[in-house]
């Protein structure tokens, strides 16, 4: 299951309820969350980046002016993460129609850099498989990369259904990247603090 046309959707449509503000424009080193998912998948050159916005969508696109990224807005973000998902598909099918395979990525996991996207790719090469995930906690999720032939499945899910759920399904089928970083994502103001105090320890 060669990918030879790959592009990155970046989920970013959430509402950060649990937080109170927008996690998108968290303030991380010299810029922000999102700015910085978003330059590590262009670092990454794995294809067209597509940002798919949702709440707080006027609030985050001035942080995207001046990169080489397409900001699609998901009107349908309240009814969970798999509307992103499809529009981020949708979005690929209509734009690049070549495209044979796409990483999902969050923007909430500062500890990704492109070292770990390209090892994704490279898994999913080399075990031929229709997927590959990282894996923490003992858990597949984000970052994670699917060759065309899941796409109708992951355009099935629904609710607050991300990927997670289908790659648990397809585990034999599923590359598997360890990556004990990406527990630590941020959903609370707790989270996102005791991220800095990691950060600053020496």
């Amino acid at each position: 299951m060669k990918i030879n046309c790959p592009g990155i959707v970046i989920l970013a449509a959430g509402s950060s309820a649990r937080l109170g503000r927008p996690k998108q424009l968290l303030p991380f080193g010299n810029s922000n969350l999102i700015t910085r998912a978003v330059t590590t998948a262009l670092n990454s050159g794995k294809g067209p980046v597509a940002v798919i916005l949702g709440a707080f969508s006027d609030e985050i696109l001035p942080h995207l002016s001046g990169l080489t990224v397409h900001a699609v807005i998901n009107h349908e973000w309240p009814s969970g993460m798999a509307s992103s998902v499809r529009k981020g598909i949708e979005f690929f099918e209509e734009a690049y129609p070549d495209t044979d395979g796409l990483l999902f990525m969050v923007c909430d996991q500062p500890r990704l850099d492109e070292s770990i996207i390209s090892k994704l790719f490279s898994l999913q090469d080399e075990l031929n498989t229709a997927a590959a995930a990282c894996v923490y906690a003992g858990v597949p999720g984000t970052p994670a990369l699917f060759h065309r032939s899941v796409f109708q499945a992951l355009g099935q899910l629904q609710g607050d259904k991300g990927a997670g759920k289908l790659l648990r399904e397809m585990s034999e089928s599923t590359a598997k990247l360890d990556f004990p970083d990406g527990m630590h994502d941020i959903d609370t103001e707790d989270d996102y603090q005791t991220l800095l105090n990691r950060l600053s320890l020496p």
